[in-house]
C-alpha cells in the first residue's frame, strides 16, 4: 500500500504542473503574432526613370540639380522577383523606413558612395579597410572619375556566391522598405535615387538601382526587413538600419568574414556587432535607464536562448578542455543580436526568412535562433561535419585581421583555421565589430518596448519547443 502511495505521489503532484501548463497554451496562441500576407500592391516597388524628369513649378521639367527637383518624382512600376530566383546582382541592400525623410538622405548618401568607391576601381565587395581608402583617395585625386569601363551586365544572368565577394562590384540594388510612413520618405527616397546616380536607364532592370516598396500598412522592422529579404536579387543580402548609426564601409569586414566562413554550399551570415562598445563613451553618455533595460535584456535573452542545463555545462566543460580540432560543434553564442547591420548569403536566406513569424524589434533574434536551429538538425541529421580544402592565404590574413574597433569574436590567432568551430557548421554565423555611434531620432520607447521584447522572447521560445512554428529543415553541405 505505502509503496503504491509512493509511487502514485509523483503522478499527483504533476496534475497541477499539466493542468497549468495546458491552460497556458491558449495564452501563447493570444499572444503569438500572426504574419499580415501582402497586399497585392505590396507585390510591386517604385522607381524613377532616368530619361524621365519630375514637371518643375513652371510646368516644364525639373533638372535634379534645381530647386523645382524637389516636386515629387515621377513614380514608375515594376513587379517584385523572389528570393527563390536565382540572384542577377551582387548585393542587396535592404533598408526598413518608418517616418526616415530625415534621417534616411544621410545613410542613402554615404551607402552610394561607398559602393560607387569600389565600383570605380574595380574592387571586390571582400575588401579591405585599406584598399577602400586607398581607392577612395585615387578617385578624390582623379576628380571623381573611375578608371576603366565595368563589364556588361545582363540581367538573366545568374551571379555566384564566390563571384559576389570575389569579382570587381559591378552590381548591387538598394530596396528601401517604407513601413506605411505618414511623412515623404517614398519620394525622399525616389528623388534622391536619381541624384546619387540610381534610376532605370529604361524599362529594363539596371545594374546599380534604387527601388522602393511602399507597404500599405505598419508591419515593423523585422515585417518591413523580411518583405525586403524575400523579394530581393543580390548573391549576397544586407540589411542594414535607416538612420546610419553603424558605418557602411563595415561591409568590407563582414564581407571578408563570410568569404572565409562560408560553405561549400554557400551557407553563411555575419552579423555586425557593437560588443566591444560597451564602456566606451558612446554608451556611457547613455541615460541609466535606457543602459538598465540593455543589460537586463541581454542577460534575460541569454538565459531564455541558452538556458542553464547540466547538457549545456557539460558542452561548456568540453569546450574549455578541448583543443581546437576537438572543439565541440556548437555555434558560439552572439555577444550582440540586435545591431541592425547584418549579412546573409542568398541560400542562407532562402533557408531561414520564409519561416520568421517576429514582426517586431527582436525579429533578428529569430533569424539567429533558425540558422543556429538549422546547424543542429543537419549534424542530427547524420551529415556531419562541414569538410573544407585548406584555406588560402588572403581567408588565413582576413581571420587573424580585425578592424580599427577590434578583432573578430570569433578569429583565433594561435589556431588552425581549418580547426576553427564557425568553418566545421553547416550554417555558420560569424560576428564582427563595427563603427557605430548614437543617432537622434529612434522610434523605440523604451519600457513599452522593452516589456514587448520580453514577452516576444517568451512567445518565440515557447512557439518553437512545442512545436507550433516548423523549424528549418536540413541543409546540404556539399
Amino acid at each position: 500500500m505505502t509503496a503504491t502511495l509512493s509511487l502514485s505521489l509523483p503522478v499527483l503532484l504533476s496534475i497541477p504542473l499539466t493542468l497549468a501548463l495546458l491552460s497556458l497554451y491558449p495564452l501563447l496562441v493570444l499572444l503569438s503574432p500572426h504574419t499580415r500576407a501582402a497586399l497585392p500592391s505590396e507585390y510591386n516597388y517604385l522607381y524613377t526613370d532616368a530619361s524621365r524628369a519630375a514637371p518643375g513649378a513652371n510646368g516644364k521639367a525639373a533638372r535634379d540639380e534645381d530647386a523645382d527637383a524637389d516636386a515629387p518624382p515621377v513614380r514608375e512600376t515594376g513587379k517584385l522577383p523572389h528570393l527563390a530566383d536565382a540572384a542577377s546582382v551582387q548585393l542587396s541592400v535592404i533598408i526598413p523606413a518608418y517616418n526616415e525623410e530625415s534621417r534616411l538622405p544621410g545613410m542613402l548618401t554615404e551607402t552610394v558612395e561607398y559602393l560607387e568607391t569600389l565600383r570605380a576601381a574595380h574592387l571586390p565587395l571582400a575588401s579591405s579597410e585599406a584598399q577602400v581608402k586607398a581607392a577612395a583617395s585615387r578617385r578624390a585625386a582623379s576628380n571623381g572619375n573611375g578608371n576603366g569601363t565595368a563589364a556588361a551586365w545582363n540581367e538573366d544572368a545568374h551571379v555566384s556566391l564566390a563571384d559576389a565577394l570575389q569579382a570587381p562590384l559591378t552590381s548591387y540594388e538598394i530596396l528601401v522598405v517604407d513601413d506605411g510612413s505618414r511623412d515623404q520618405t517614398v519620394d525622399v527616397a525616389l528623388r534622391l535615387g536619381r541624384r546619387l546616380g540610381l534610376a532605370r536607364q529604361g524599362k529594363s532592370g539596371s545594374e546599380r538601382e534604387l527601388r522602393v516598396v511602399k507597404l500599405e500598412k505598419n508591419r515593423g522592422k523585422g515585417g518591413a526587413v523580411r518583405h525586403g529579404v524575400l523579394h530581393s536579387r543580390g548573391a549576397l543580402i544586407l540589411f542594414a538600419d535607416a538612420d546610419g548609426a553603424t558605418r557602411f564601409s563595415d561591409l568590407g569586414e563582414l564581407c571578408v568574414e563570410l568569404d572565409r566562413v562560408r560553405t561549400p554550399t554557400g551557407h553563411a551570415a555575419v552579423c555586425g556587432s557593437r560588443a566591444h562598445l560597451v564602456g566606451s563613451e558612446a554608451v556611457v553618455k547613455r541615460s541609466f535607464i535606457r543602459n538598465f533595460l540593455m543589460h537586463s535584456f541581454h542577460l534575460f535573452l541569454s538565459i531564455l536562448l541558452r538556458p542553464p542545463s547540466p547538457s549545456r555545462l557539460l558542452l561548456a566543460w568540453r569546450r574549455a578542455r578541448a583543443s581546437a580540432s576537438s572543439q565541440p560543434l556548437a555555434q558560439p553564442e552572439i555577444r550582440d543580436t540586435q545591431c541592425g547591420f547584418k549579412l546573409f548569403s542568398r541560400p542562407t536566406a532562402q533557408h531561414i526568412f520564409p519561416l520568421a513569424h517576429l514582426d517586431r524589434w527582436i525579429f533578428d533574434v529569430e533569424l539567429l535562433l533558425l540558422a543556429e536551429m538549422a546547424s543542429e538538425r543537419t549534424l542530427r541529421a547524420g551529415a556531419g561535419a562541414v569538410k573544407r580544402a585548406p584555406v588560402n592565404a588572403l581567408n588565413k590574413k582576413a581571420a587573424t585581421n580585425g578592424n580599427a574597433n577590434g578583432k573578430a569574436a570569433t578569429s583565433k590567432t594561435d589556431a588552425d583555421d581549418a580547426h576553427e568551430v564557425l568553418l566545421r557548421l553547416p550554417v555558420p554565423i560569424a560576428e564582427i565589430p563595427v563603427h557605430w555611434a548614437e543617432v537622434s531620432g529612434s522610434k523605440i520607447e523604451l519600457l513599452r518596448d522593452s516589456i514587448g521584447m520580453a514577452l516576444d522572447l517568451l512567445v518565440l521560445r515557447a512557439n518553437y519547443a512545442l512545436g507550433r512554428w516548423t523549424r528549418p529543415g536540413v541543409v546540404a553541405v556539399e
